[in-house]
Formats: C-alpha cells, structure tokens, sequence
C-alpha cells in the first residue's frame, strides 16, 4: 500500500513563516476570500476579442489528461488572465467549437464543438456579455464541429457555414461521412437558416470578412470523395454564394487566411494536401505542406513571392497597431534542426513572420516556444497580439499554458511559466530574500528543478542544483537566512538497477536566496518522509525519523529490510548534530510543527509497518534538549493528516488522514493544540479525506484547507473544496478554485499576504498550475 505524505516540509515550513520574529507583517491580499489562478495548459481552445469590454474571452480546449474538454472562461485585460465562470454555470466542457464576437449586439457567441469523453459532437448556443453566459433556445444549426464562423458587420449577423457533424459509428475519413454544407446567420438573438446552392459540404474551410468588398470570403476545406482537397472559392452577400472565377490557390486545409486592413486584401499562406495521383495509377500518396502566398482583392486571387517555409496550422493575425499580419508557428513532415517532433512524424515550428502587403520578412529569433493548435489574437485595447497556450508534442503530452504578446517587433512572456506538473513537491518561504521557493518533486521521474516566486510570477532559477528527488524535507532556517534540504527519494539509473528501483539520499544542501551550495559534514543516515521544522527559540531546525531501505544488489530488496528511523538531528546553521535520548519511536509522515506560544516542537502520528501497518497516536514535544511524551485526550493514529500552526489563535490546528484496518479508513474530526493538550472541535467541517493542503494564512486570520483525497471505493475521489477555519469552525468557500487534486504543495507567501497553492495529482495525472488565496 503506497504512502505519499503531502507537503509535510512545506507544512512544517510554515510554523517559521507565521511567527512573529520571522515573518514579515502581512498586507492584506489583494482580493481575500477566494482563489485566484491561471489557465491551465491546453490546446484547440476558442478565443476573441471582445471589443465591448477590451478583452479577450477565451472557453474550452482539451488536454491529453483529461478526456471531454474543457468548460472553464477566462478573460485577458491586456496584463493577465481572471477565470470568470465556475466549471458548471456555462458551456459544458469542448474543443473545436466556433466562436466570433457581434460587435452589434456587444456579446460573444459561441456555437457547438466536440466533447470526446461521450464522442459528442454540439450543436448548443451561447452568448457572453462580459459578466456570464446565457444559453440561447430555439431552431439552431445541428451538432458539429470544424465549422466555419466569422461575424459579417455590413449585414450585423455572425455567418456560419458547413463542418462536420459524424457520429460514434461514422470516422471523420469515410467516404460516407456526415460532411456539411449548410448556411446559417446568427442575428443577435436566433439563427435563421439560408436557403439556395453554396459551396460543397466540407469542414475547415478558410473563411474571412472582406471588409474591401463587403463580403465574406471562404476558400478551401476538406470534403469528401477521392478528392477531397478543395480549390474553390466563394463569396456570401448576406443573401446568397456566388463561386468565383478565375485561378488560385491549389486544394488545401490548414492554410492560415486573414483580412489584411492595411492593404485591403485578404490574405492566405501555406496549408497541406495529399497527391494521390491519378486515380488507378497506385502512385504512394505524397504529403504536401504549402509555402506559397496569395491575396484576394477585386474578385481575383494574386499569388505572391516566396516567404515561410511549407507548413499547416500556422497561426495568422492582422496586427492593427503594426498594421502588418502576423505568423507564428505551424507543423510540417520533416524534421528540422531546433524543432520538436509532435510524435506522429511532424515537426512544430516557432518562427516568426510579418507580411507588410509586399513581402515576408523573419523577425523574432527568440520567443514562444514551436506549437500548434494556439490561440493568437489582437487584443486592440492592448493594442498588442496575444498568443496563448497549444501543443508541442503528442508522446509525451506537452500541453502549453504560456501566454505572450507581440508588440514593437518583439515577443513578451506576460505571465510567468508555471513550473510543470508535480506531485510532493518541496516549497519554503524564504523571508529574508522574501520569495517562495519550490524545488523538485515527482511526475513519473523525481524531478529536479528550481523555481522562485516573486509575488507577480515563477521564475526558474538555473545553477548548480540538487538532484532530482520528491519527499525530502525541507525547511526555513531563520537564523541563517537559508533554506535548508535534505534527503529524500529518487530513481536509480544505474545498469546494475532495476527499473522500479528507488535510492535514498542523504545529502545536505542550502538556498541563499540566489543559489545552492551543497553542505559537507557528518549528516543524518539517507532516509525520506521526514517531518523537520525551525525551532525558532533555540534557533536551529529539527529533523525526526523518517523511513528507507536497505538494497542488495541490482537494487533488491533485502526481505525485511523496511527501516523506519525513530533518531532526531539538529542544524544549526552550519552543521548537523545528533541528538540522544529517549523519544518517538520510529515512524514515517509525523506531522510536526513549532509552537511559538510554548516556545516547543510538537510532533504528532505517523505510521509504521512491520507486518502489519500501526498509526500512531502520542504526542511528543522537543525543548531543544530532549523529547517529552505527552498524556491525555489524543487523536485517533493517523497519517496523511494536516497540521499548522495557526497564529490568529495561538493553536496548533489538525485535520484529517487516514489508517487502515481492513480497509482504508478516512477521518474527518478537527482537534487543535494549546500547548498542553489536544482539544476536539466540534461541528460540521471538511468531509474525510488525507493528504489535504493546509496552510496557516495570517493575512484573513484563517487557517486554509484545500482538496486531498477522500475514500478509495469511490472511482477518483480526488476532492477540490475549499475550507477556511477562523479557531472556532470551518467556513465552506464557494466560488472558482483550483482542480480536485491530492498532494499539493500549500506555502504562505508573507511578502504578498497571499497562500500560494501548486501542483498536486488528480484524477487525470499531475497538475502544474498556480493558485493565489
């Protein structure tokens, strides 16, 4: 049975930062009382600008970690993302769906997409107006998805055209796919399907407003038949589709395809097709990916000189503060120095290309990282392009959730990266350098990168560097203004090991607030899941038990050989020391934090197995001399619990864990510590769960309680509640919050006022992300 004790070093952390002598005086968070996070990663989301209410709206997406989509909204002012609607009270979770803002009736409207969790292809309507979704009834257009969508202001109507709309039984590739053809406008308040001939049926077709001409222009697709590759082009009056003569682009889907104001033309790039040659022939298929250039002006397309290299699903934007379009990006066959391969043989790119109306000239070198399936938008009140999110690789999933502008012929990351998806990572504040500071950590591998938080973003922090590992323990030591490491877990490589083979370290290393420096000396045996916490009254951090094994050869496991360690060791800045005497027998995932008000350690549960599992229910203090065992009324043995010290009332509060006698066992009873003993609360609170975040917040004088994970019999029970305690009852928090997840790493920033929340695992694997309480 697998153990993973959440953040117990960042908890233990916590008890230095909320003291009065070492935590800066907080001010008050910029927004108290709820969370406030980012976009998680994603690609094939829907995005515009709202020009209304300057900002751009952006819904759904998928991930390759989680099936159906996504259903959240968020907006972008220029500077940085707010989510808006709560999962639930809007558009269910999709991809691929059309979006355009009626710049008449000042609202964004979205229309159908696909859910993949039920192969749903959507046919529901919904308008935004800057404050909340509204689901539109009526005759509508049937369910689809790869539509074509774009708003007409001559006629003040969004026009809609063709798509597909298959079925579980029917792969979007046969012949008798259910391909379409039809015309409808969105006026504001209903759809009105247009009668008369139009272009084939067919999905992702390219298609513009003209405003030169007054006309929408749509070019291109992919149809069905041995030919499916389209060449045509049409124009929409708002009465009826007119072909238009005259050569142009070959068939083709994928090209990128704007209206270029600056110029008056419209102009279209690159795109793929398949040769199949003549039919009958057995000639191989030959792959395509187009490099040419066209612009449509007065009813004729002129193709132009040479520019980007050949590629589809390159983004395009017209650049109004510019007044230039925009490239970014695309995919293409071959392999090409510096780019990434998405994993079915194509190839990301991240060039950037501006076209003046005459020619393309290359200008970024340095920027977003290569990507498909992005957003990129102008955001006119920023007066700058927003590029957004995308996927760089298929295996493994590379998801992205960094956002960026283009603007005076340079990109900017407007918001920081967010350090990748974790479980059981270690995070401190580091008063003196007044930034939090998260290292390592495990998502498949242990992981070994550091990253700092400035108040405003994450920023990863290169150097020499600790190895990869996840569970160490992990400290603020006050009085030598460093963070201070040790031990943990990680992977053994070596060729004599096996693959599942774990090592256990025992190095010491500290953060200055610049770098780390690895520490010499006599130091505790090699070991993982030890609590360890400053004791701010001798002025050292104190370090228990803990758990490791002892391995023979290749990374065998001797029979037996579980060691739970029961030996304490003090750091005194510059140097551990053992400390003898009697104490806690041996455990792992105590809980332990410092209580300022008796100026002790308390250390309590923890479990041991030897045959069978034993959680532990005494309570210990350490008074920088020895350990006293403490009688009376005490909680149920336990691990997984949460623990912190809460200034606002002077207690130690605990929450929560688990033991297991037939069968895991969840708890959910609240008991808090006042120095001489434990007292149980009562009164409705958090349902039962382990390995929550809890984080004392002085800031709102509460104690924060998020997620964890609730009982094993219930498939994903992953919970993603939030819970405040004021030293008399929990308050349940409603309102947007992070994902359900387990495991994730809770700190208080004092330099903000703020809790900072980040990664965990759930239901659908690690979370990456960042939440601000």
């Amino acid at each position: 049975m697998r153990r993973i004790v959440a953040c117990a070093a960042a908890l233990a952390a916590l008890a230095a930062v909320a003291s009065p002598v070492t935590a800066a005086a907080p001010k008050a968070p910029e927004a108290p009382g709820r969370w406030q996070g980012s976009v998680s990663p994603r690609y094939a989301a829907s995005a515009v600008y709202d020009s209304a209410r300057r900002q751009v709206v952006l819904i759904g997406g998928r991930s390759q970690k989680a099936a159906g989509g996504f259903g959240d909204t968020w907006t972008w002012d220029g500077t940085r993302w707010a989510e808006r609607v709560p999962m639930g009270n809007g558009p269910s979770g999709r991809y691929d769906a059309q979006m355009a803002y009626h710049e008449a009736a000042r609202q964004v409207v979205l229309f159908g997409g696909f859910n993949d969790a039920s192969f749903g292809y959507l046919g529901d309507t919904w308008t935004w107006d800057g404050k909340r979704w509204t689901s539109r009834a009526g005759t509508a257009p049937p369910n689809r998805r790869y539509a074509s969508m774009v708003y007409d202001p001559e006629r003040r109507q969004v026009v809609l055209f063709g798509g597909f709309g298959g079925d579980a039984s029917t792969p979007e590739t046969a012949a008798s796919a259910d391909y379409l053809g039809d015309t409808w406008t969105w006026d504001g308040a209903r759809w009105t399907k247009r009668a008369g001939a139009g272009p084939s049926p067919r999905r992702n077709a390219h298609m513009v407003y003209d405003a030169a001409a007054g006309k929408v222009v749509l070019f291109g697709g992919y149809g069905a038949g041995t030919d499916p590759y389209l060449a045509d082009t049409w124009t929409w009056d708002g009465v009826r589709w007119v072909q238009q003569a005259g050569a142009g682009p070959s068939g083709r889907t994928g090209a990128g395809m704007v209206y270029d104001a600056a110029t008056r033309d419209v102009v279209l790039f690159g795109g793929y097709n398949i040769d199949k040659g003549p039919t009958g022939t057995g000639w191989a298929p030959t792959e395509t990916y187009l490099a040419d250039t066209w612009t449509w002006n007065a009813g004729r397309w002129t193709k132009r000189g040479a520019g980007p290299s050949g590629r589809e699903d390159a983004q395009l934007a017209y650049d109004a503060t510019a007044r230039q379009v925009l490239l970014f990006g695309g995919q293409s066959q071959p392999a090409a120095p510096g780019n990434v391969r998405l994993g079915d043989g194509r190839t990301v790119l991240a060039d950037t290309w501006t076209w003046d109306g005459r020619a393309w000239a290359r200008r970024a070198t340095t920027g977003p990282h290569g990507r498909v399936g992005a957003n990129l938008v102008y955001a006119a009140g920023a007066r700058k392009v927003l590029l957004f999110g995308g996927i760089y690789a298929y295996s493994p999933d590379e998801e992205l959730d960094d956002s960026w502008t283009w603007s005076g012929g340079r990109w900017t990351q407007t918001a920081s990266v967010t350090p990748p998806e974790r479980q059981t990572t270690h995070v401190a504040y580091h008063a003196a350098a007044r930034q939090v500071l998260l290292f390592g950590g495990y998502d498949s591998v242990p992981r070994g990168d550091t990253w700092t938080w400035n108040g405003a973003g994450w920023v990863e922090r290169s150097g020499t560097a600790p190895s990869a590992r996840n569970r160490a323990a992990m400290a603020y030591d006050a009085a030598a203004r460093h963070v201070l490491l040790f031990g943990g877990t990680a992977r053994d490589y070596s060729p004599t090991a096996s693959f599942s083979s774990t090592v256990y370290l025992a190095d010491t290393w500290t953060w200055d607030g610049a770098k780390w420096t690895q520490r010499s000396g006599t130091a505790p045996p090699a070991r993982a899941d030890a609590p360890m916490a400053y004791d701010e009254a001798r002025r050292q951090v104190v370090l228990f038990g803990g758990y490791a094994e002892v391995r023979g050869p290749g990374g065998t496991p001797y029979g037996g050989s579980n060691q739970f360690l029961g030996d304490t060791w003090t750091w005194d800045g510059a140097k551990w020391a053992q400390r003898s005497g009697a104490g806690p027998s041996p455990r792992r995932e105590a809980q332990m934090v410092y209580d300022p008000v008796t100026r002790r350690v308390v250390l309590f549960g923890g479990y041991t197995l030897a045959g069978a599992a034993v959680y532990h229910a005494d309570t210990w203090t350490w008074d920088g001399a020895r350990w006293t065992k403490v009688s009376g009324p005490s909680p149920r043995g336990r691990s997984g619990a949460s623990m912190v010290y809460d200034p606002a009332s002077r207690q130690v509060v605990l929450f929560g864990g688990m033991y297991f006698d037939t069968t895991e066992r969840y708890l959910a009873d609240t008991w808090t510590w006042d120095g001489r003993r434990w007292t149980q609360r009562s009164g409705a609170g958090p349902g039962p769960r382990a390995y929550a975040a809890m984080v004392a917040d002085p800031g709102s004088k509460n104690v924060l309680l998020f997620g964890g994970l609730g009982d094993l019999k219930v498939t994903g029970r992953y919970l993603g509640d939030t819970w405040t305690w004021d030293g008399r009852r929990w308050v349940r928090r409603t309102g947007i919050g992070p994902s359900a997840r387990r495991d994730g790493a809770a700190v208080y920033d004092a330099a903000t006022g703020e809790a900072l929340l980040v990664g965990g695992t759930g239901a659908f694997g690690n979370v990456g992300e960042t939440w601000r309480w």
